[in-house]
């Protein structure tokens, strides 16, 4: 495991650092065009901005696995958190003509907000990201007696029976042409379980191909 861990962190470090080296490279031509530089340097920053996140995910990964002691716990209003992250996400749903309904009543839980937003934002982001033109998102929240269940329901592409086992390991991408071209680390969804479980709460998935996604999250209030 260690092996294929570090083999994959290699590829994910190796493949924007060739394409830096191999633009950088092309941007010495005299013969470019202002268009053709600009364009270079959007792929370059591209690349930059990939790096970036996969070493913050990697150091937030590694935090995550030390110990409990990174939470810092206080009382967190989950509908205020999901809210925001509506609003500040609205601009990539408005791009594929997303519809977005939600019911999050105000639930107050004693949780690492800092964490806890982490969680719903790779949720949400993953929603728009497999999610269809024109398709829609759904997000709820359920109080229980000791417990919140938080639910993202989207219209996406959806996840194989056999993917489904897998999607929470590190690294690991669905190999399909509907996914191939959308651009991630394969951390996203390890770092959201790892950050569940940490809180002693529970994840789960139902899918079906070309129907969408259904992800729960069920946390304790305390």
């Amino acid at each position: 495991m260690r092996k294929e861990f570090i083999s994959n962190i290699s590829h994910d470090i190796q493949s924007p650092l060739s394409n830096i080296k191999g633009y950088t490279n092309l941007l010495e031509s005299d013969s470019l065009s202002q268009e053709e530089k600009n364009n270079y340097i959007s792929i370059i920053n591209g690349e930059i901005s990939r790096l970036s996140t996969l070493t913050k995910q990697l150091l937030l990964l590694a935090s995550l696995d030390r110990d409990e002691e990174l939470m810092k716990k206080k009382t967190v209003n989950i509908s205020e958190q999901l809210k925001e992250l509506i609003r500040n996400h609205q601009w990539q749903m408005d791009e594929k003509n997303i519809s977005i309904g939600f019911k999050l009543p105000d639930v107050m839980i004693t949780a690492d907000p800092a964490l806890l937003h982490t969680v719903w934002e790779n949720l949400l982001t993953n929603a728009i990201k497999y999610n269809k033109p024109d398709g829609s998102i759904e997000l709820s929240i359920e109080e229980k007696s000791e417990s919140v269940c938080v639910s993202f329901i989207d219209t996406g592409i959806g996840i194989h029976s056999d993917d489904q086992a897998k999607i929470f390991d590190r690294f690991y991408r669905v190999d399909s042409a509907r996914t191939r071209l959308i651009e991630g680390t394969g951390l996203g969804l390890s770092i959201v379980l790892a950050i569940v479980q940490l809180h002693g709460g529970t994840i789960h998935v139902n899918s079906n191909e070309n129907e969408g996604t259904t992800i729960d999250v069920e946390l304790p209030k305390s």
